[in-house]
C-alpha cells in the first residue's frame, strides 16, 4: 500500500501586502539608523583628526590638569619678558599656569603679560 501514497509537496505561501509593507518599513528604519551611525562616526573621526593636527592651538583652550593630573605645572617654562611670551603665543599667562611669575604681572591681579603692559 505504500506504493500508492503520493509524495508530500509543500505548498508555496503567498505573503500579503501587509507583510511586504512591514518589511519595507523595517528596511528603511535600518538604513536610516545605519546612515546616522556612519555620520556620527565620521564626525568623531573628523573632530579627533582636527584636534590632533592642531594640538598646539587647541592646548590653550583645554584645562592644564588634562595633560598632567599629578603636577600643578605641566613643565618648566620661563619667559624673560612679556614680549617673548607673546611671541610664542602664550600671553596672557594666568596665575598657576606654567611660565607665570610675579615679575611679569605688572598690576598684581594674577594675569601676567596682559595686553599693553610690558614690565
Amino acid at each position: 500500500m505504500d506504493r500508492f501514497k503520493k509524495p508530500f509537496r509543500a505548498v508555496p505561501i503567498q505573503l500579503g501586502e501587509e507583510y511586504r509593507a512591514r518589511r519595507q518599513r523595517e528596511r528603511q528604519r535600518r538604513s536610516i539608523g545605519t546612515a546616522i551611525t556612519m555620520a556620527l562616526v565620521a564626525f568623531l573621526v573628523f573632530v579627533t583628526g582636527m584636534v590632533l593636527t592642531n594640538f598646539p592651538k587647541v592646548e590653550g583652550y583645554l584645562p592644564i590638569r588634562m595633560f598632567n593630573a599629578g603636577t600643578a605645572h605641566p613643565g618648566p617654562r620661563y619667559y624673560p619678558n612679556c614680549s617673548s611670551a607673546r611671541a610664542t603665543g602664550h600671553a596672557p599667562i594666568h596665575a598657576g599656569s606654567p611660565g607665570y611669575r610675579v615679575g611679569l604681572d605688572a598690576d598684581g591681579d594674577g594675569v601676567a603679560c596682559e595686553p599693553f603692559s610690558d614690565p
